[in-house]
């Protein structure tokens, strides 16, 4: 009976010492003017969001939940989430003329918009956006840059 026991419980503590070992994404607690402020090479990403509607959650379990996401995120971006309807939310959402939900705008390190993501996107065609934004590929400085010529 000892002996069963003592399997039963390596069995639960290797089962369980494997969970919770996913990293998580990496949402910076800081102000949007401390991040820009100390900043100097990563892009910004801001999640304009609400707490009712369903594809801001959508986004954060499939999305923001993916590893490859992850690894983008640890490597290129530092990420805010922003509740639309609260606290500094409604004024943030006014200054980037955010009008639906969810909102991803991405910000070079001066804090000038290179390129937004507007609604839910699976994790691969989100990761194609994020590398289509970092490598400059007709975001809104690149077409405007197209267009000036």
């Amino acid at each position: 009976m000892i002996k069963t026991k003592s399997i039963v419980l390596i069995f639960l503590l290797l089962f369980f010492s494997g969970c919770g070992q996913e990293e998580s994404y990496p949402w910076s607690d800081d102000d949007l003017d401390v991040v820009l402020n100390e900043n100097s090479e990563k892009m910004v990403l801001l999640d304009f969001e609400t707490d009712w509607w369903t594809w801001c959650d959508r986004l954060d379990n499939d999305t923001f939940s993916d590893e490859k996401i992850i690894d983008f995120a640890n490597d290129h971006l530092i990420s805010l989430k922003i509740d639309a309807e609260k606290g500094s939310g409604p004024k943030q959402k006014e200054k980037y003329r955010v009008r639906g939900y969810p909102t991803i705008i991405i910000l070079d390190n001066s804090g000038n918009e290179l390129d937004r993501i507007v609604g839910y996107l699976p994790p691969e065609d989100f990761l194609k956006e994020l590398n289509r934004i970092k490598n400059g590929t007709n975001t809104l400085s690149d077409l405007q840059l197209k267009y000036s010529k």
